[in-house]
């Protein structure tokens, strides 16, 4: 999932993100790896956000 996400991250237009794509990003948000918390996970809830592709349901699962 991980190398998914990279790759996910590395596009200019992310059409969505699915549950299991959401619930591994919400298991590894406070994760040790730098990385992977900052550069991956926070980047990525940040773009969901900001460019409106989370749907509401996933928001409220974020929240």
């Amino acid at each position: 999932m991980k190398n998914e996400l990279e790759t996910l991250r590395l596009q200019e237009n992310i059409a969505g993100f699915t549950s299991v794509a959401l619930m591994w990003m919400l298991k590894h948000l406070g994760d040790e790896d730098g990385a992977v918390r900052d550069e991956l996970v926070t980047a990525l809830f940040a773009r969901g956000f900001e460019e409106h592709i989370l749907t509401d349901k996933q928001k409220k699962q974020i929240i």
